[in-house]
């Protein structure tokens, strides 16, 4: 049956949304100095605290060759050359998920997602008859860059697996390339404030970097601090899946924690901020 989707614009990558609007002279009049932002569920009796995230690049890769019909060996095709390309992003992709096997960080912790840098593959074209061999083969990948990497080292990495192969382009379909973090210390004094809060309310936490993309990467890359968490602890991670729900008793006490967190980081003063900077 015909009928509309409707969704956030946040959803489809927020390029025309709040990636505009934190430029906009009238948000800048606002004059805002902090941010919260959405968070995920976490199963544990924690909250899940986000306070960077991966850069998210979507890209176009194309290869073009010899046609020729389907009975031949012809050279150097389209689809011979992108899947040469293809395996070095996979084999890039086996390393990273190794990694999140076995990676520590200093304190023990385990790797999480936000961690390391997702490649996957979402789509492939070429072709349109069984007996003739395309001229062109393009497909898409997926990554999410994380914010330990070297942004452009890594750019340089996958811009040289294309390179490999004569013919073989690549474009950046979407690709956010600002990967600032919020300070977690006392250095920041609105982390001092949310972490005094959670501590006064019982509230514990975990701090991570988010494995997706929220519209607190606009907000961090013109130097707004943000934070995402959402009061979703003992919770199932359905993200976007059926019967994705919360708890009652999870949904009052999260009423109380956003009145006391909200109250708290509203009566942070200007001079607050200053003395925090001027260490």
């Amino acid at each position: 049956m015909p009928g509309t989707n409707r969704t956030t614009e946040e959803e489809v990558g927020g390029v025309e949304g709040m990636k505009l609007l934190v430029h906009h002279e009238e948000f800048k009049r606002l004059n805002v100095a902090f941010a919260l932002d959405e968070g995920i569920a976490s199963p544990k009796d924690a909250l899940k605290v986000f306070y960077g995230e991966r850069m998210p690049w979507w890209i176009k890769i194309t290869a073009t060759g010899p046609t020729g019909h389907g009975s031949q060996f012809i050279k150097e095709t389209a689809p011979t050359k992108l899947l040469k390309v293809i395996e070095k992003f996979m084999n890039l992709r086996s390393e990273q998920e190794k990694l999140l096997e076995v990676g520590l960080h200093h304190n023990g912790q385990r790797y999480t997602l936000g961690d390391v840098t997702t490649i996957n593959l979402t789509f492939l074209q070429s072709g349109i008859q069984y007996n003739v061999i395309p001229m062109e083969a393009t497909c898409g990948f997926d990554i999410r860059v994380s914010p330990f990497f070297d942004m452009k080292e890594f750019q340089a990495k996958i811009e040289g697996f294309v390179a490999s192969q004569p013919g073989v382009t690549m474009e950046f379909v979407n690709g956010h390339f600002d990967n600032t973090l919020t300070a977690i210390d006392e250095s920041n004094i609105w982390w001092t404030v949310f972490s005094d809060a959670c501590k006064g309310m019982n509230v514990d936490y975990e701090t991570e970097i988010f494995p997706a993309a929220t519209d607190s990467r606009y907000l961090r890359e013109v130097g707004i601090p943000a934070l995402g968490v959402s009061y979703l602890k003992n919770t199932p991670l359905l993200l976007h899946d059926h019967d994705e729900r919360m708890h009652e008793d999870i949904f009052l006490e999260g009423i109380e924690f956003y009145n006391t967190l909200i109250t708290r980081l509203s009566n942070v003063t200007a001079a607050e901020v200053e003395a925090t900077l001027i260490k």
